[in-house]
């Protein structure tokens, strides 16, 4: 079962600004901070059937200032941080409530809920190959508000996991271990591995939104499922990304490019 925090918005302007404001907002709080999870579901009063699913960057907080919200603007006293946010349907949250013997009815508009794994897995629907990206700056925000690390648990250098299985969808994707992308990413500290710059001292941390991981050998080449070690991945920030998969059919090895950015010899050769 997956930790998720539920807010009710009662508008759909508000809900859709969750992504762009990297919060959620509300007027009340719960006592448990033990979520990964941020739920937004809207009342009867916004009329759709939207929902949004985001990563818990942070526990509940009260913000020093407090932010503009285009559906119902108002100062809003406590704030969660979010990472990555999907659109899903109020449908499906209340067919994972179903699964979990949870009930939907009553006048709340925040709660604490354990839901099945499944739901975690809608985060990851529809996301390219190779350009997620996190906020390492946001994660280690939120691992000093909440006193807790931003790594749970060790992780050896080598831990490995099975990547790049066929999930039918409406299209076919690669599956993605978040747990490695999330160790790679702070592992990286900020740092393009290709350009070497470093984006955390950028605009104030928020230039690390700008890094994405890279898998050295290309999941897409391959018809099969492999094994992915942390070592097998790079953090580069999205130029350098850029260049390195400019042939699709062939990858720049990320040493290469960053030699090359080294040595101030990024022509339009070394990119055929």
């Amino acid at each position: 079962m997956v930790k998720a925090l539920i807010h009710r918005y009662d508008n759909k302007p508000d809900m859709l600004a969750v992504e762009k404001n990297r919060c959620s907002d509300v007027f009340n709080h719960s006592l448990d901070n033990d979520f990964e999870l941020v739920i937004v579901v809207p009342t009867r009063a916004a009329n759709t059937d939207l929902a949004v699913i985001a990563e818990a960057l942070s526990g509940q907080y009260q913000p020093a200032e407090p932010r503009s919200w285009p559906g119902k603007p108002a100062a809003y006293v406590w704030r969660v941080d979010v990472g990555l946010v999907k659109e899903t349907t109020l449908t499906i949250i209340k067919e994972a409530f179903d699964e979990a013997n949870l009930n939907w009815a009553g006048a709340w508009t925040i709660r604490n809920v354990s839901l099945p794994d499944w739901i975690r897995d809608l985060l990851d629907d529809n996301v390219s190959d190779e350009t997620e990206s996190l906020s390492v700056a946001e994660e280690g925000l939120a691992a000093y508000r909440t006193g807790k690390s931003v790594v749970e648990e060790e992780v050896p250098e080598e831990v490995s996991a099975m990547e790049g299985l066929l999930r039918e969808q409406t299209s076919y994707t690669r599956t993605r271990d978040r747990r490695l992308r999330n160790q790679a990413l702070n592992r990286s500290k900020g740092v393009c591995e290709a350009c070497e710059v470093d984006f955390s001292k950028l605009l104030n941390g928020q230039g690390v939104r700008a890094l994405q991981v890279h898998h050295r050998n290309q999941l897409a080449l391959s018809d099969l499922s492999v094994i992915t070690k942390l070592s097998d991945l790079a953090v580069v920030c999205a130029n350098c990304h850029a260049l390195i998969h400019m042939n699709r059919d062939k990858a720049i090895p990320v040493e290469e490019l960053k030699q090359l950015l080294g040595n101030g010899q990024v022509t339009k050769n070394a990119v055929k």
